[in-house]
């Protein structure tokens, strides 16, 4: 968005409405630079892999595929514009055939008005090329070479003629589930999309190589008489190149019982698409994850280094971090970002150059990115780690202490920031703080109970022996009572990621998106922003017709109805609060953009605190 800003403020609106405008890929997700290129009038959009990002050694033929690894001058990334999930013809429930369905001109709207087409960067700089206008401003260049980067417009043409198929298609999930021996109703699930822009070696295919060697390795230990405690599930999903459309459905479809009984969903897409290993996690899954990288070989280090060594390494760490899993650019969305239930994700490689284009083949893949698929064998046994002790654990192996730590860096970030963009005194962070504190209580008090039942269970051991439906995965014993115990312990503990759902969702850019804690950015569908409700309303705050500010002025009302009827006042700001905002000025000029703030604080502290007291075991 601010780039656009910045292009109508060097060369006017006028000459940005009615025009092609010529874009890059990257840093934001592309649908969400198509919606914004709509919001500035602009007719059309032409998107494009700059050498700079895709073929950084240079784009002669001895530096780009197949000689190299880079992107050469024919490749066009692929990929949808839809920036919602799921069906567009279902917005919120399931779509099934003669179900109900948003019509023709309904569903038009939820999508991009404007032609878009891909192209590659040889055509790009053909265009460039007879374009004139200013140069681009610092930061806007890329790589073409022989190319000056102007703004335009023109005096270049172009003649676009997008051609599309608008068809209802049938699409299926495939889905296996491997029993489990003691709580078969309650469930992991390995998640995979198998649907590719062209031929797709990383992205799917490498990650349908990890699940399916997952699923085969845990039916031979199944035939053999092995079996979890918990039932697992597989998926692979369809149409995930849409916008998620398989696992969204699925999820949708069955969300009364994935919302109560799902315990986590481990997803894998581009398991490899190069070097350096990857994960990313809701908080209380980190120190799992970690753990069973320490028992996988590294397959780009030396013998005997584990993967956690080397990734850890690699990043001149002593423990590395992962990442989070806030955006919806994969299928974990539907599970984290609107049910609520744990995730993680692992990889090697980051952004690869074939990404959604031809050369996204087994030759590439075979030659530059693994050419021992060892990559692949090393995220196999991360997957089947993951949901071994996932699905085996007598105790499921969750941190919400760790939660709560991250929690309270990411409140301190926040205030630091609030402070530095001339929030106003009477705004303050303290609920949050209140409420991450009680979640590290929480979390400090339910390990406590769950090592007291471990313990009871260690003294009194069951005496049914190995073919007890009580015994672990690993095959330690536990008392029936004991076992009972740990079960409304493990409740507590995979319920707990529900708390921090609202169901308002993040706020009027995103109401399917419902996790307020981790969740996208409102410009870009792929970023993970900590606290994404009280980041979104403070870019609003600049914003004078922001709808957010629009819906919290109707939640104020409806507030106040509800306390003339009650006799109860809603709300939390003292009177001294309420003179502080009314008699002193922000540095924007904005108070009713800083209540909207201060709101969307609280909402988090709520989210915050309901997760708290499932751990807790209180009634909400």
């Amino acid at each position: 968005m601010e780039d656009f800003e910045e292009l109508v403020a060097a060369i006017g609106r006028e000459k940005v409405t009615g025009t092609v405008a010529l874009i890059r890929y990257g840093k934001t997700f592309r649908g969400d630079k198509v919606r914004n290129a709509e919001k500035f009038g602009v007719a059309a959009v032409l998107l494009y892999s700059d050498p700079a990002d895709y073929a950084p050694e240079g784009t002669d033929a001895s530096h780009v595929y197949p000689q190299a690894e880079w992107l050469p001058a024919t490749g066009a990334q692929r990929g949808t514009v839809y920036t919602g999930k799921g069906d567009p013809a279902t917005p919120g429930w399931p779509s099934h055939p003669g179900g109900e369905r948003l019509s023709d001109e309904e569903t038009a709207k939820r999508l991009p008005r404007i032609p878009v087409l891909p192209v590659s960067y040889s055509v790009a700089a053909g265009i460039m090329a007879h374009m004139g206008g200013a140069a681009v401003a610092e930061g806007w260049g890329g790589g073409m070479e022989g190319v000056q980067y102007v703004l335009g417009p023109g005096p270049a043409a172009v003649d676009m003629d997008v051609q599309m198929n608008a068809t209802v298609t049938t699409i299926r999930n495939v889905i296996g589930v491997l029993p489990g021996s003691h709580q078969a109703n309650r469930y992991i699930i390995l998640g995979n999309h198998r649907d590719a822009w062209v031929f797709g070696a990383a992205d799917p295919n490498s990650g349908t190589t990890c699940l399916l060697e997952v699923a085969r390795a845990f039916g031979h230990m199944a035939a053999r008489g092995w079996s979890p405690r918990r039932s697992i599930v597989f998926a692979s999903w369809d149409a995930e190149e849409y916008g998620c459309l398989g696992s969204t459905e699925w999820a949708e479809d069955n969300a009364p019982v994935l919302a109560t009984k799902a315990i986590a969903y481990i997803n894998v897409d581009v398991a490899v698409g190069g070097g350096g290993f990857h994960a990313s996690a809701t908080p209380q899954l980190d120190d799992l994850i970690r753990d069973v990288s320490s028992q996988v070989a590294n397959p780009d280090g030396p013998a005997g280094q584990s993967l956690l060594e080397g990734w850890a390494a690699e990043h001149n760490v002593s423990e590395p971090e992962l990442g989070r899993l806030g955006g919806g650019g994969s299928d974990y969305a539907a599970f984290l970002q609107h049910l609520g239930i744990a995730a993680a994700d692992t990889h090697f490689g980051g952004s690869y150059p074939m990404y959604h284009s031809v050369y996204d083949n087994y030759h590439w893949m075979a030659t530059f990115a693994d050419p021992l698929f060892k990559r692949h064998v090393a995220v196999a046994k991360m997957m089947a780690g993951v949901a071994a002790r996932l699905a085996g654990d007598h105790r499921l192996p969750f941190n919400y202490s760790a939660y709560a730590a991250h929690l309270g860096r990411d409140v301190a970030r926040l205030q630091s920031d609030l402070a530095s963009q001339g929030a106003p005194p009477s705004l303050s962070v303290d609920p949050l703080l209140v409420s991450v504190s009680r979640l590290l209580a929480a979390a400090q008090s339910i390990d406590t109970e769950a090592q007291h039942i471990t313990a009871s269970s260690s003294s009194s051991r069951c005496t049914r022996g190995r073919a007890c439906p009580m015994e672990g995965a690993s095959g330690e014993g536990a008392n029936c009572g004991s076992s009972k115990a740990m079960d409304g312990v493990n409740e507590r503990l995979f319920l707990a990621e529900r708390g921090f759902l609202d169901g308002h969702g993040i706020g009027p850019h995103y109401t399917w998106f419902k996790h307020l804690v981790y969740g996208p950015e409102k410009d870009n569908d792929y970023a993970t922003s900590p606290f994404p409700g009280i980041r979104d309303a403070i870019a609003d705050v600049i914003n004078s017709n922001s709808p957010r500010k629009e819906l919290f002025s109707r939640r104020a009302a409806l507030d106040a109805e509800s306390a003339a009827a009650t006799g109860v006042e809603v709300g939390t700001s003292s009177a001294n609060d309420r003179e502080s905002d009314s008699e002193g000025s922000d540095s924007n000029g904005d108070q009713e953009g800083w209540k909207a703030v201060q709101h969307e604080i609280f909402r988090a502290a709520r989210a915050i605190e309901r997760a708290a007291k499932i751990l807790e075991g209180q009634l909400l």
